[in-house]
């Protein structure tokens, strides 16, 4: 699950790129933007209690005022959000030596001590918004390439390993329940699971042997 800072209808920031500390992961809904797509299945809850489901996600260039480019990665697709939002702390996992300050109406984003990009507080939304814009997938770079989405076989393993190998059917009891599960999971495995045939063998008993 996802924190992000901001409402999917806050904030009058369309287009806009911002820099949000609260959000777990870059999220945007100018899908045409990315490119090197690859099909995911993350839930995300904003600050308001609002879900959305991502299920693609790609990597996203910004062009900065002073000229750099800065790349994000793993940026998931949000269909109808009306702004992008940097992530400072999926930037900060991604290069350790990435630092984020803020400060009197200005951000700064640093890697060691050259900044690459900086913000500027804007009112009343209360928002850094990134100096900064997207610029469009090339052809090498191949914009939305097609992808293979996930079946639901396929997610259905998928959560069934993630959630620490519980049944099915508890998923299927749990997926409306509005826990983050996705709600179209199939009525079966694709395949066995390998770890749950592994965890109910034992062992047969040793014949006794008398001395």
């Amino acid at each position: 699950m996802e924190a992000p800072g901001l409402s999917l209808s806050a904030a009058k920031a369309t287009e806009k790129i911002i820099i949000d500390s609260g959000a777990s992961s870059h999220m945007t809904g100018a899908k045409d933007h990315l490119y090197d797509v690859a099909a995911c299945d993350r839930t995300i809850i904003v600050a308001n209690g609002e879900v959305a489901n991502a299920t693609t996600m790609g990597k996203l260039d910004i062009d900065m005022q002073n000229g750099a480019k800065m790349t994000l990665t793993e940026v998931l697709i949000i269909d109808d959000m009306p702004m992008t939002l940097v992530s400072v702390p999926a930037h900060c996992r991604r290069n350790a030596a990435c630092t984020v300050s803020f400060g009197q109406g200005k951000c700064s984003i640093a890697v060691g001590s050259t900044a690459i990009a900086t913000g500027t507080l804007e009112m009343p939304a209360n928002v850094y918004v990134l100096n900064g814009t997207m610029s469009m997938p090339t052809s090498a770079t191949s914009a939305m390439s097609t992808t293979s989405p996930i079946s639901n076989s396929d997610k259905s393993t998928l959560w069934h390993e993630r959630v620490g190998h519980v049944p099915l059917s508890t998923l299927k009891h749990c997926s409306p329940l509005q826990l983050g599960l996705p709600t179209d999971l199939a009525g079966t495995l694709n395949t066995p699971c390998p770890a749950c045939v592994v965890s109910k063998m034992h062992k047969a008993t040793a014949p006794k042997s008398s001395t």
